[in-house]
This record gives structure tokens, sequence and C-alpha cells, in this order.
């Protein structure tokens, strides 16, 4: 799987995301997690936590990989 996307469910209120700093996306509310290859990813739970460092061994999931990386390793986009 090369990426997953997120997408309100549009017979609900909808989703939220939080871009946590030097962290996970927090996907809370309605939402259907979709591979680049349309395939709908199993959430099991309404508010989950989507790896950006790329290290996760549960991705899309975060497993707090994210926290082993020395500072300024990973998430370029939290430094601009």
């Amino acid at each position: 799987m090369n990426g997953v996307g997120v997408r309100a469910d549009r017979g609900d209120v909808g989703a939220e995301i939080v871009l946590c700093e030097q962290g996970p996306l927090l996907v809370r509310g309605s939402f259907v997690l979709v591979t680049t290859e349309g395939e709908t990813v199993d959430a099991h739970r309404r508010t989950v936590a989507l790896c950006r460092c790329g290290n996760s061994a549960r991705r899309p999931f975060c497993d707090g990989a994210h926290k082993r990386l020395r500072p300024g390793r990973g998430h370029e986009e939290d430094r601009a």
C-alpha cells in the first residue's frame, strides 16, 4: 500500500483531522480510509492516528515510531 486517503462520510457530520506536531494525524468522526488503489482500510474505531513519519510497523496507523526519531528527522512539514 503506497498511500492512504481520508474521505468524510457524506451521510454524517464528517471528520475532523488534527495535525499533531512531530506526531501523527488524528482523524475523528465519520470517515472511510481508502488506499491509492481504491481499497477500503477497516479502521475499527471512530478515532485513529495515522502515521506521518513512515516508520510505523502498523502503517497506515501510528505505532509511536516517531518518538524514536532524532530531532529534525521526519515531519519536514512541521518545520516550516
